[in-house]
């Protein structure tokens, strides 16, 4: 947080760069809208940007599934729902120090997606790749 020295005020609002930017953001004053410098980057802002180096097909065959499922629900993609869709799940996050790698990757439906994270970060539920 920032102090702005024309008004007093430390209520700051960040506008993000373009991604081809070497700055992250500038950071301006919430009342009098000065300008009050460059945004550090976030600490976890690369590590929740990564993507995995896999792919449905590289899990389905290297966790020996015929088809795509989801690893909670058992649904498989004609039996999801309108806007539904199969996803790549680490049970451990990459930002909690999870590592990108096949045992600790599941394919969930964005359902079961959805639901794994209330678990994890609204209710504090120590998730362990399997629901209760």
């Amino acid at each position: 947080m920032v102090v702005c020295k024309r008004c007093g005020n430390d209520s700051n609002k960040i506008e993000l760069a373009p991604k081809n930017s070497p700055h992250y953001g500038k950071i301006y004053c919430n009342v009098c809208e000065k300008y009050l410098g460059f945004a550090k980057k976030p600490i976890n802002e690369e590590k929740r940007t990564k993507s995995t180096k896999y792919t449905l097909e590289r899990i389905i065959r290297e966790k020996g599934f015929k088809e795509p499922i989801c690893f909670f629900c058992n649904r498989n993609i004609k039996q999801l729902g309108l806007n539904q869709t199969l996803e790549i799940d680490h049970i451990i996050p990459i930002v909690k120090g999870g590592e990108d790698e096949i045992n600790n990757i599941n394919i969930l439906c964005s359902c079961c997606h959805k639901l794994k994270h209330l678990m994890v970060t609204h209710i504090n539920y120590p998730f362990t790749g399997k629901l209760p």
